[in-house]
């Protein structure tokens, strides 16, 4: 690793060169969507204004109503605060890597780092699909690190489903002798300065002690992802997350003294709609940002799982493991967590009562060890039958109708739906007291009776229903007019 002790933080000047980089490599791309998403929520918040979907019928935009007030409420309840922590998360890194990394490196990739985690998600624009009302978001910018940044790594484990989990769940229906396990492989902690050594060394080793030994045919594919967060004794615990398929007899004694040091070992369930949801708890796991699942570190627990041998009870054990309840998720047996979280499993236990630090807590030297360790670095491999899977289709969602918008202020998330902002105020009320959107939105309605707009997924209320509906309202006719 490069040092450079005496680095002093960028300049103002050096801040401005990397933002306008910045905007030409990551956010100049997006400016034309986000012209049509701007355009969509400017018609959204004109009263009476319409949309035509891809099956060439015209809505207006107050049929949507019910469906948006829903996944708003959803929105601010549920979504928002989770997208804060993350968020916060971002901040603390992005300063972390600014004062304490960027001083040690002369590498320009990540002098990057702050600016993409901090520019990251501060805007984006939500909607329904005008096919089943589905609610959308879009970021205007995301950070692209996802290893840092904990919304892009959630994203990253729902891209590794879409690939994996159709043949993972495909194998285990094939006959009752195809399975699949759930294995850790560890070895003892990297010493300080030797991580990516230690990185490329375990995958190695997977290679030629399990997957191409010959030693254990009945094993037909594996999908793995490493792990190598700091341990109580500041080295590094580096191991692996393994999906294995097999077809048959695997003699997991001979595999676990073939590889020596600790190995646990946990049978996937069979039942109908089970193994999906277990592999999603898995690979999600897996794959999670390592800043935001590194604050808390339990002592390590390391026990084998064997599958093919039947104790008293039917207990499959050898030695003490996580269980798969019948609902197919983790279960919360006392060791469940930490065989999933192995957060610091070395040849010699560490001190009792130390725990291994969150990645916020660690030094700028061992933070950048880290960084230069992961880079250019693929964490995730496949092998065998799961080898050069073709990458999934992105999801189609079909025509959106963007609705509102989210923005980061004030060390929170706010947003505004600007649909409600299309409806007028009833001038004939305002002795009832201020009339905020969502009130005047419920004054509206009751005014012209509208309770049978459609709920979410039937958004079929269009501009003519509307117009008929104040045709039929005698308060809502102009002076005049015939009825």
């Amino acid at each position: 690793m490069r040092r450079c002790q005496g680095k002093k933080p960028l300049t103002q000047t050096q801040r401005q060169a990397l933002a306008s980089d910045l905007l030409l490599t990551y956010i100049a791309p997006r400016i034309e969507p986000t012209a049509v998403r701007a355009r969509s929520l400017r018609e959204a918040a004109r009263f009476g204004s319409t949309l035509t979907g891809e099956d060439a019928r015209t809505r207006s935009y107050a049929s949507l109503l019910p469906a948006a007030l829903k996944h708003a409420e959803q929105l601010e309840r549920e979504e928002l605060p989770g997208y804060t922590a993350r968020a916060l998360i971002r901040e603390r890194l992005a300063e972390k890597i600014e004062r304490e990394v960027l001083p040690l490196s002369t590498a320009r990739w990540l002098e990057r780092y702050p600016m993409r985690l901090r520019t990251a998600r501060q805007s984006g624009s939500y909607g329904v699909t005008l096919d089943t009302g589905r609610p959308v978001v879009f970021w205007d910018a995301k950070a692209g690190l996802s290893r840092l940044c904990p919304d892009d790594a959630r994203e990253e484990s729902m891209r590794l489903q879409r690939r994996y989990a159709p043949t993972l769940e495909a194998w285990t229906e094939c006959s009752r002798t195809h399975r699949l396990t759930y294995m850790v492989f560890t070895k003892p902690n990297s010493a300080r300065g030797s991580l990516r050594a230690g990185m490329e060394k375990i995958f190695a080793d997977l290679k030629r002690i399990v997957l191409k030994s010959g030693e254990f045919p009945a094993i037909k594919g594996a999908l793995a992802v490493l792990e190598a967060p700091l341990g109580a004794a500041r080295d590094w615990n580096v191991h692996l997350n393994v999906l294995v398929m097999h077809d048959g007899f695997v003699d997991w004694g001979k595999l676990r003294r073939l590889w020596h040091w600790n190995v646990h070992m946990q049978a996937l369930p069979r039942a109908p709609g089970a193994i999906g949801a277990a592999l999603r708890e898995l690979i999600k796991y897996a794959v999670a940002a390592t800043v935001a699942k590194s604050e808390y570190k339990g002592e390590a627990h390391v026990g084998i799982y064997n599958p093919d041998a039947r104790g008293a009870g039917g207990d499959t054990r050898s030695g003490v493991g996580a269980d798969i309840g019948s609902d197919g998720q983790l279960s919360q047996h006392p060791a469940a967590g930490a065989c999933l979280d192995h957060s610091d499993v070395r040849a010699g236990d560490a001190a009792p009562g130390r725990h291994a630090p969150p990645m916020l807590r660690w030094s700028g030297a061992e933070v950048l060890e880290w960084l230069e360790a992961f880079h250019l670095f693929r964490r995730t491999r496949s092998y065998g039958a799961l080898y050069d899977l073709e990458a999934p289709e992105p999801e189609a969602l079909g025509p959106v109708a963007w609705l509102g918008r989210i923005q980061w202020h004030g060390g929170r998330y706010w947003h505004r739906l600007a649909l409600l902002d299309s409806i007028l105020e009833d001038k004939s009320a305002l002795d009832e007291g201020p009339q905020d959107p969502r009130t005047r939105w419920q004054r509206f309605r009751h005014r012209l009776k509208l309770e049978h707009l459609a709920p979410i997924g039937e958004l079929t209320m269009t501009v003519n229903d509307i117009h008929a509906a104040i045709e039929q309202h005698p308060l809502m006719r102009e002076p005049g007019s015939r009825p």
